[in-house]
């Protein structure tokens, strides 16, 4: 039998309503996420996630930093409608740094 390459992934949620899903990189808790410095910004319909990761951090793949900041599973998420309040971190590289050391950790 074939071995996925998501068997060594953790599966993860958020509380006990929510759905699981794969921890596709170390998580970073409610608590870390909120002492990082940040932009509140509100989602407009005609937004984008990866335009925004353009605006803020210069690189439209960073897109998921935004995400992860907000516990956004995807940037397709039904929770971004008009009006939706988005922080978006100031230093894309805290959020990357976090990771790394957690990675380093295990």
């Amino acid at each position: 039998m074939a071995i996925s390459r998501y068997d060594g992934l953790n599966k993860v949620r958020s509380n006990s309503n929510d759905y699981y899903r794969l921890e596709t990189f170390p998580s970073i808790t409610d608590t870390e996420l909120s002492n990082i410095p940040h932009t509140v910004v509100m989602w407009k319909e005609t937004d984008r996630m990866d335009a925004m990761a353009e605006d803020f951090y210069g690189n439209p793949r960073y897109w998921w930093i935004i995400c992860l900041m907000n516990d956004l599973v995807s940037p397709f998420s039904y929770k971004l409608l008009p009006g939706y309040l988005l922080k978006i971190p100031n230093n894309a590289e805290t959020i990357i740094n976090m990771i790394q050391r957690s990675r380093a950790g295990k």
